[in-house]
């Protein structure tokens, strides 16, 4: 959140922003406009060297899928 404070975006387009930086592919899910909107406006801007830092130093090593 504070890395998207301090760039403008919503967490949601940092995140985004963070694992298109990292060369992974996302299809982000959504059904309201406004939200497709947004998810598209993840191009015109790059996270810094020391944001990617940041947020990887927010990972705690465990899976979002229920698998390890």
């Amino acid at each position: 959140m504070e890395v998207g404070a301090s760039c403008g975006k919503t967490s949601a387009q940092v995140a985004l922003r963070y694992l298109l930086q990292l060369g992974m592919a996302v299809v982000p899910k959504s059904a309201r406009r406004e939200r497709m909107v947004e998810n598209l406006d993840v191009f015109g801007f790059e996270l810094s060297a020391d944001d990617m830092a940041r947020i990887a130093r927010l990972d705690e090593g465990r899976s979002l899928f229920g698998w390890y």
